[in-house]
């Protein structure tokens, strides 16, 4: 009675309550939800942290591990933390701090960050989620989501049904290569279906005369955010599948074709605009960057062919740690390839499979070597630069969750002929035969229960698939079937996307002492590690470390490295260690304590090229250096551990000196020094000369040059008290800024725009 006095309905609240129910149960909703869950509970074992998958653990140096339930390793690539993780925790930490991370003074003699790439340093929103703990992980995860809701619109675009939409997003979303290949070349991933979905956008647009304003922003934004991503190379790959798509699919749309092209062109050109600020960073870092064996025909390189074998099964012959897989980076499931052989069987969308078997086809040559695809693909302009081998399988992996897409709803809607089931079963069939028969040959399959396992759930979910499209034309179950085979290719998914995981720790732990004691003491100097705190971990905790494990690296301090830093010519050391010394590296991966004990005998015969490079302390792992070995260097042991021993050099030189005057340095830090001189006088700051770096005193601007090594940075500062301020700004980078901003406000705007037109509409027709 009080409720109807007060004038409210008591209907409208179950009124709006069933309306709530009716949209959780709408197709989108339950389609949107089925992605995101499967994905979650793919990452579960991280998520509830029952493993732990944290980079530093691993390849910190000062992590503790225990064994996994399976042996091998979770990822087939350690840069998840030495640059995934270590820088890109750096550039975050940046932005937090109000500062556009363009240059690290971390590694090495200082690099640029941003034109470095690997570090995502302008991979924004995403880079924000490295501020939390193992925030490289969750990173990945908003990627998957990103990859497999992308996908779901991309097949809807295609007109599959919602069923074989939510098959195609959760076979993307826990593809192989997110399963396995978690550094740099994981995050442009994400955005090859969100590209395809503008494209489809587009296409949809121009055959009906409109403005495709949906699809040329979708498309822009994928594209600048494959580039933003921070792996150019996979970046790459992906544009000339959405070139290829989109020229393929213009043959649907007679008589729109010429708008269509031309509006994936304005939509590729904005992309590219919005992503120039990064362009531009890498543009300006190659021309002083050494690339090492990336500068070469790295296309020549191939999977040896028994990789065939875990290509489909990948861990038929053991976990991740199996002799097979080795470092593949990434890998399909025999039920997924099962449907894709269906997809491809069916009549509908016939270009758009021939490309996508054309893709598979040129990609899986390439893969395992086959001469004739190498040539084709070194002639197209960048490709010859591009381990294809490697980050193609992406994209091999891609065609097939569409293909497989196109096999579930073939199901839906009885289109599967028999003879096509009968082919598709032979042919997984045969390759599980031919494959055990090779593992068993090779004497492969060294754990006969864990095979087992493996191998029986792969065959009962064949089996099952087998029977579905075998009574694809019974009535009225086309629903159920179709529902069936996306669960079955589904979770085989989902499962093998799981095994990784177990080779991941469950009790972990970080010794953080050396990193404190360096954070208090070290200042405007450096330190070299011998193994502890790898690089670029230095960059992480954001003390100055002269390693650099990274590509790009700038040339001079290649050369450094190759030139001053290696033991002297002719002397035993010289040879024991000219195989550990990379162009980009100063100490092998993870070296063990006979290798450290070499690189200190190095240091020792280089050790005025440390000093003169600020390098303060050196970091070993305990029983690497005697008492009278360090001595004898002048070293002087200040702090240890479990994990570490760190020692002192007083003699080393300061981050900054001055000469032609007496001169106090008031405060220093690494990128400002204030001091105080009697008559003006040359600063010499030991970080590297680079081009972009500018200098300036109290507003005004300073010349800046290198000393006569061509090496380090000096200016030269006026007599009196002076604070001297450097900063690096890559060639154009406020243009491209600009430019950014500039397409970015005119696609809020156009959306800002249709959304005030569409209500106005809407209000019109309820007046």
């Amino acid at each position: 009675m009080s409720s109807i006095a007060a004038g409210q309905d008591p209907g409208h609240g179950r009124t709006t309550i069933r309306r709530f129910v009716s949209v959780l149960r709408s197709r989108p909703v339950a389609s949107v939800a089925s992605v995101l869950l499967v994905i979650l509970l793919g990452n579960a074992l991280y998520l509830l942290q029952i493993r732990n998958n944290d980079p530093i653990i691993y390849s910190s140096g000062l992590g503790t591990a225990a064994r996994g339930i399976l042996a091998g390793k979770h990822t087939i690539d350690p840069n998840d933390g030495w640059t995934a993780q270590a820088l890109g925790r750096l550039a975050a930490e940046s932005w937090a701090h109000g500062h556009v991370p363009l240059w690290n003074t971390f590694e090495g003699l200082g690099q640029p960050l941003a034109g470095e790439m690997q570090s995502a340093a302008l991979f924004v929103p995403f880079i924000f989620l490295q501020l939390l703990p193992n925030g490289v992980f969750l990173m990945h995860v908003a990627l998957e989501l990103v990859a497999g809701l992308s996908t779901l619109g991309f097949l809807r675009t295609l007109k599959l049904s919602w069923v074989a939409a939510v098959c195609g997003g959760c076979l993307f979303g826990l593809n192989g290569t997110f399963a396995v290949m978690t550094n740099a070349p994981f995050n442009p991933i994400a955005f090859l279906p969100m590209a395809l979905w503008g494209v489809e956008l587009l296409i949809g647009a121009a055959r009906s005369g409109r403005r495709p304003r949906a699809g040329l922003w979708f498309t822009a934004l994928a594209i600048a955010f494959m580039l933003f991503a921070g792996f150019p190379e996979t970046a790459l790959l992906e544009g000339v599948f959405v070139a290829l798509w989109l020229l393929v699919r213009l043959i649907a749309i007679p008589g729109h074709r010429r708008s269509a092209l031309v509006w994936g062109a304005v939509s590729a050109l904005a992309g590219l605009a919005i992503a120039a600020p990064i362009l531009v960073c890498f543009k300006d870092f190659l021309g002083f960057g050494y690339l090492a064996y990336h500068g070469d025909a790295v296309n020549s390189l191939s999977y040896p062919l028994r990789q065939v074998s875990s290509l489909l099964l990948p861990f038929g012959s053991g976990g991740p740690g199996n002799p097979v897989f080795g470092l593949q980076a990434g890998y399909l499931t025999l039920p997924a390839a099962f449907m894709a052989i269906i997809g491809f069987a069916g009549q509908r969308a016939r270009s758009v499979k021939i490309l996508l078997a054309a893709i598979l086809a040129v990609l899986l040559l390439n893969m395992f070597g086959f001469e004739p695809v190498k040539v084709v693909l070194d002639a197209t302009p960048g490709l010859r630069s591009i381990l294809i081998y490697k980050y193609g399988l992406a994209l091999i992996e891609f065609a097939v969750v569409i293909l497989a897409a196109f096999g579930v709803d073939d199901l839906l809607h009885s289109r599967v002929r028999r003879r096509s089931a009968i082919v598709a079963l032979v042919l997984v069939a045969g390759y599980l035969l031919v494959n055990l028969g090779y593992l068993h040959h090779e004497g492969l399959l060294k754990n006969w229960s864990w095979s087992a396992i493996v191998i029986g759930w792969t065959v009962l979910g064949l089996i099952v698939l087998g029977l579905v499209t075998l009574r694809s034309g019974v009535a009225g179950r086309a629903a159920v079937l179709s529902a069936i085979a996306m669960v079955v290719v589904v979770a085989d998914c989902a499962g093998t996307y799981v095994v990784p995981q177990l080779a991941a720790s469950s009790r972990t732990s970080v010794d953080l002492g050396s990193v404190r004691y360096l954070q208090q003491h070290l200042g405007a100097s450096r330190f070299y590690t011998l193994g502890p705190i790898q690089p670029n971990y230095g960059s992480y905790w954001q003390i100055a470390q002269l390693n650099a494990n990274d590509l790009p690296v700038p040339q001079k301090y290649a050369t450094f490295v190759m030139g001053t830093l290696r033991p002297a010519k002719g002397t035993s050391t010289r040879a024991q260690v000219a195989d550990q010394f990379a162009a980009y590296q100063l100490v092998p991966f993870d070296p063990d304590i006979s290798q450290q004990q070499e690189l200190l005998t190095a240091y020792g015969q280089r050790q005025s090229a440390f000093r003169q490079a600020a390098v303060r302390y050196v970091v070993t792992a305990p029983g690497v250096a005697s008492t009278k070995q360090a001595a004898r260097y002048g070293l002087r042991l200040v702090y240890q551990d479990s994990k570490t021993n760190i020692f002192e050099d007083p003699r080393a030189d300061s981050l900054y000196s001055t000469s032609g005057a007496d001169c106090r340095i008031l405060a220093q830090a690494p990128s400002s020094v204030r001091l105080d001189c009697t008559r003006p006088a040359t600063l010499v700051r030991r970080s590297l000369t680079a081009p972009g770096w500018t200098a300036t005193t109290d507003g005004r601007s300073l010349s800046l040059s290198a000393t006569p090594n061509r090496l380090y940075q000096q200016v030269t500062v006026p007599a009196g008290t002076s604070t001297v301020t450097f900063d690096y700004r890559p060639a154009f980078f406020e243009t491209a800024t600009i430019a950014s901003l500039v397409v970015v406000v005119v696609m809020v705007v156009d959306v800002a725009v249709v959304i005030l037109l569409r209500r106005r509409r809407a209000t019109d027709v309820r007046v």
